[in-house]
C-alpha cells in the first residue's frame, strides 16, 4: 500500500515549510545517511512530537500525546510479552493483549520498522497488531520508568545520558545560538528585561559546553544560520538524545517568530492602499491608476525599492487628483499636493525625485526616457484616461499620443493588459454563474452593495464608470450581462451596442432596500440561461500568462479544464479536474517530469479547454506538485 510522502504530510499539517522540505530532500539526494524524519529532527526543523503526528497521519494511526504517556501504566504480564531488549532498543511497548482475538496493542515511535514489528508479533504470538504512535523522547522516558535501571544490564550510554543530580542541573535552560553580535546583544537586552533564564551565545562550541554539562534542555537558532550549526548537530544529539533542537524563522518579543519581509511589505501596502484609496474617498480612476502603475513597475522588473516608490507615489497622486483645491484644477496641482503631503512625513522612499520627474513630464518640459518610475506612473495615468482595459492594445488605442511615452513603460503596460485580459477570461469562463459588469458612477450609493450581493451569489463582477468602458470590459470578460444603475441615457448607450444583454437596476440595493437585489438576481438568471453551456476556450501566449499563473487560477476556481501547450518542440497538456492537478504530458514525458518541463517554459501558446480528457498520472496534493515542479525548475536553472 502506498502512502503520501512524509514531506507532503508535514506540509499539509503545517509542521514544516516548503523550503524546509526542499532542504531535507536536497540533503538526501546528496547522500545523507538518514531518513526524512530523522534528518528533519537532526536539523532542528521538526521535533519528536511533530514527527509522531506526521507518521500517525501518514499511516492513518492514532497518536498518543506525551501527557497521556506520562500517566500510562502497563501490567507486568503484558510487559513480559516482549523481550526487554526489543522494548528498550526498538522502543516497542505492549500495552494490552486481547486474549480471544489475539490482537496486541503496541506503542511505537516508528511504524516503518517492519522487522521489529514482526518480531514483536511473533514473540507475543499475536494474530495481528493494533499500532499506536508516540513521540520518541516521551517513549524513552516511559520505558525508563516501566523498566528500571537494574532491569537492563546492556543499556549503553549513547542511548541514555547519565543522570545529573538535581542540584547541579539547570532544568529547563534554553540556549540560543546567535552569531550576529548586534542581534545577540538585542536578545540579551530583551532577556534581561523579561528576567528569564535563556543563555544567548555566539559560538557553537559554547552550546556544546552547556549540553556536555547537562545544562541545556533546548537549543534554538535561526534557519538562516543552519549551515553554521549543522556540523555540530550529530554530536549534540549523541550527548543528549532528548535535547530539543529547533530552527526558527527569527526571534521576536513574546517568543513570536520573525515575520518575513515580503509578508510584512504586502500587509502594509495593502493597508496603506485601503486607507488612502478607499477610506479617504479617492476616485475609481485614481484606484485604477495606482493598481496599474504598480503592476507595470513589477512587470518591467524594477527593483523592489523602486516598485514600492511607484506604488506609494501612485496612491497619493490618486488622492491628490480627488482633493478639493479651490482655484487649482490642472493636473500638476494634484501632483504638487501629493508631494507636499508626503514631504511632511519624511518618507523612507525617494518619492520626491519621482514627483519632480513626473511634474516635468505633465508640464511638457521633458520628453520620455527620464526617471523610469515616473514614466510608469505617467503612462498609467494616460492609459486610465483613455479607458484602456484588460486585453487592449495601448499603442493602437493611444494612436499618435503613444510617441509621448517611454518604450519600456508602453511595453510594461501592454504586458499587464494582456495578462489581466487573459486572467479575466479564465475567471469568467470557469465561473458557473457567469460574469457581469455593473455600470455605475463612483458616487452611486448602491454600487458597492450590488457588487457584494452579486459576488455572494457566485458571479464574477466588474465595475465600470460609463458605457465605453463597460462594453470593453464586457467583451474582455465575455460577460453574460450588463447591469445599469437606472439612468436612461446610460441604458440607451449600452443597448445600442446590441451584443450583450442589459439588465436595469430599478433601485439601488442598499441596506434599506433589500427587496431590489432578489429582483435583479431573477432578471440576471433569465438572461444568463440563454448562454451556451460549455464555455469557450481561452488562448494566449505563455510569455503573457505563464502556465503557473493559469494553473493557480484554475485550481482556485475548482473547475475542470485541460491546458494544451503548442508551439514548442513537444506537445504538452495538463489536466485539472475539480480543482486538482491530475495529469501532465509533454512529448514522451508523463506525470511529474512532464509538469516540471512545462512550468519551466515561457515559449509557445496555450489553449484552455473546459473539458476532461480522462487521463490521470499525478498523485498528491496540487500545491505540493506545483511547488515541487517549481523547485526542480529553479534547481535546473541554477
Amino acid at each position: 500500500m502506498s502512502h503520501t510522502p512524509l514531506g507532503e504530510v508535514c506540509l499539509t499539517l503545517g509542521l514544516m515549510r516548503t523550503e524546509d522540505v526542499d532542504l531535507i530532500l536536497t540533503r538526501l539526494r546528496e547522500g545523507a545517511r538518514a531518513r526524512f524524519g530523522e534528518l528533519a529532527i537532526e536539523l532542528g526543523l521538526l521535533d519528536d512530537e511533530g514527527l509522531a503526528r506526521a507518521l500517525a497521519h501518514q499511516f492513518r494511526l492514532n497518536m498518543v500525546p506525551p501527557e497521556r504517556l506520562a500517566r500510562l501504566s502497563v501490567a507486568p504480564e503484558v510487559l513480559d510479552l516482549l523481550p526487554r531488549g526489543l522494548v528498550r532498543e526498538r522502543l516497542l511497548l505492549p500495552t494490552f493483549l486481547d486474549e480471544e482475538k489475539r490482537v496486541l496493542s503496541l506503542l511505537t515511535s516508528d511504524p516503518t520498522d517492519i522487522p521489529s514489528l514482526r518480531a514483536a508479533q511473533t514473540a507475543a504470538r499475536a494474530a495481528r497488531l493494533r499500532l499506536f504512535v508516540a513521540p520518541r523522547g516521551a517513549m524513552r522516558i516511559l520505558v525508563d520508568r516501566l523498566l528500571p535501571e537494574d532491569d537492563a544490564e546492556e543499556r549503553t550510554q549513547d542511548r541514555a545520558p547519565p543522570e545529573v543530580p538535581r542540584e547541579t542541573a539547570a532544568a529547563g535552560l534554553t540556549v540560543v545560538f546567535e552569531p550576529d553580535p548586534e542581534r545577540a546583544a538585542a536578545l540579551r537586552r530583551l532577556e534581561a528585561a523579561e528576567g528569564g533564564t535563556t543563555e544567548i551565545v555566539g559560538d557553537p562550541e559554547q552550546v556544546s559546553a552547556f549540553i556536555e554539562a547537562n545544562q541545556a534542555d533546548r537549543v534554538f537558532f535561526r534557519r538562516a544560520v543552519l549551515s553554521e550549526v549543522e556540523p555540530y548537530l550529530p554530536s549534540w544529539h549523541r550527548l543528549r538524545p532528548l535535547l530539543q533542537i529547533c530552527a526558527l524563522d527569527g526571534f521576536g518579543p513574546g517568543h513570536r517568530i520573525g515575520i518575513p519581509y515580503d509578508r510584512t511589505r504586502d500587509f502594509f501596502f495593502g493597508l496603506l492602499g485601503h486607507l488612502v484609496l478607499d477610506a479617504d474617498g479617492a476616485s475609481g480612476t485614481g484606484r485604477r491608476t495606482a493598481e496599474l502603475a504598480r503592476a507595470m513597475a513589477e512587470g518591467a522588473g524594477l527593483p523592489t525599492e523602486q516598485r514600492d516608490t511607484v506604488a506609494i507615489a501612485s496612491m497619493f497622486t490618486a488622492l491628490g487628483d480627488g482633493a478639493d483645491r479651490p482655484g487649482e484644477q490642472d493636473e500638476a496641482a494634484g501632483i504638487r499636493w501629493a508631494a507636499d503631503l508626503l514631504r511632511a512625513w519624511d518618507p523612507p522612499y525617494d518619492v520626491q525625485s519621482l514627483f519632480d520627474a513626473l511634474l516635468t513630464r505633465v508640464r511638457g518640459e521633458a520628453g520620455p526616457g527620464g526617471h523610469l518610475g515616473a514614466e510608469m506612473l505617467y503612462t498609467a495615468r494616460a492609459a486610465v484616461r483613455a479607458s484602456l482595459g484588460p486585453g487592449d492594445d495601448p499603442i493602437a488605442t493611444l494612436g499618435g499620443d503613444a510617441a509621448r511615452h517611454d518604450a519600456t513603460a508602453l511595453q510594461a503596460l501592454a504586458g499587464v493588459l494582456r495578462r489581466w485580459g487573459l486572467r479575466d477570461q479564465l475567471r469568467a469562463a470557469e465561473n458557473e454563474a457567469g460574469a457581469v459588469v455593473v455600470v455605475a458612477s463612483d458616487a452611486s450609493p448602491g454600487a458597492a452593495a450590488t457588487r457584494a450581493g452579486l459576488s455572494a451569489e457566485g458571479y464574477t463582477v466588474a465595475t465600470a464608470d460609463g458605457a465605453p468602458e463597460a462594453l470593453r470590459l464586457a467583451h474582455s470578460l465575455r460577460a453574460g450581462a450588463l447591469v445599469a444603475d437606472g439612468a436612461d441615457d446610460l441604458e440607451a448607450a449600452l443597448r445600442a451596442d446590441g451584443s450583450i444583454p442589459v439588465v436595469r437596476m430599478e433601485a439601488s440595493p442598499t441596506t434599506g432596500e433589500a427587496s431590489a437585489l432578489p429582483a435583479l438576481l431573477g432578471a440576471l438568471r433569465k438572461v444568463l440561461r440563454r448562454r451556451p453551456e460549455a464555455p469557450p476556450a481561452v488562448t494566449g501566449r505563455l510569455s503573457d500568462l505563464p502556465l503557473v499563473d493559469i494553473l493557480q487560477t484554475l485550481l482556485h476556481g475548482g473547475r475542470t479544464a485541460r491546458i494544451v501547450v503548442v508551439g514548442t518542440a513537444d506537445l504538452g497538456a495538463v489536466q485539472v479536474r475539480d480543482g486538482h492537478l491530475v495529469a501532465a504530458t509533454h512529448g514522451t514525458r508523463i506525470g511529474e517530469a512532464a509538469l516540471q518541463t512545462l512550468v519551466s517554459g515561457r515559449e509557445g501558446r496555450f489553449e484552455v479547454r473546459f473539458e476532461d480528457g480522462g487521463v490521470t498520472n499525478l498523485a498528491g496534493t496540487s500545491e505540493f506538485l506545483l511547488l515541487d515542479a517549481l523547485r526542480k525548475r529553479d534547481e535546473q536553472r541554477a
